[in-house]
């Protein structure tokens, strides 16, 4: 038990002082990758003012994104965004053709917990906010899960980034 405390909060410590820009008051939505590797947003709100960023119906399966700004409500569907920052984190959309790719995968905005020289992402699971965890080689290519099978297809020959993406997922 104390263990896994200790690792809860080495793994927090981590992702808070390395992987993550600290921007907690706004939102920015971004149209493309081009747009996100460019800064340019497509749209940016302060929660400080009373914007509003959430998902929207159906519950629990973050399709629809709603932003208020000034009263006028924005919504935009699966796809229409490349992905958006929210309280200092970023999150990419992916939707890949084959459902099984992310394990049958409902959510399709995902955190990216770190950003070196791969990208490792999670997906917390309602009520008991189990992190499930994912990959790829970058932050334009597929999102695999991170399975011993996935990782030796792509990094044979980069023994080292298994290693990283097992210590930082903590599954192995």
């Amino acid at each position: 038990m104390l263990r896994a405390f200790i690792l809860s909060v080495f793994i927090f410590s981590y992702i808070s002082l390395f992987c993550q820009n600290k921007d907690t008051t706004n939102c920015i939505i971004y149209k493309s990758y081009v747009d996100y590797i460019n800064n340019k947003p497509l749209i940016k709100s302060n929660l400080n003012k009373g914007d509003k960023f959430k998902f929207v119906f159906p519950a629990g399966t973050e399709t629809r994104l709603k932003v208020k700004i000034k009263s006028i409500d924005t919504i935009f569907k699966a796809g229409s965004i490349w992905g958006f920052e929210k309280k200092g984190f970023l999150f990419r959309y992916y939707e890949p053709n084959n459902r099984k790719e992310v394990a049958g995968e409902n959510k399709l905005y995902y955190k990216i917990i770190y950003n070196k020289e791969v990208v490792i992402y999670t997906i917390n699971h309602f009520p008991h906010e189990i992190p499930l965890y994912y990959y790829s080689k970058n932050l334009s290519t597929n999102i695999k899960k991170v399975k011993d099978e996935n990782l030796s297809t792509d990094f044979s020959d980069k023994p080292k980034i298994i290693e990283l993406i097992h210590k930082i997922t903590n599954t192995q």
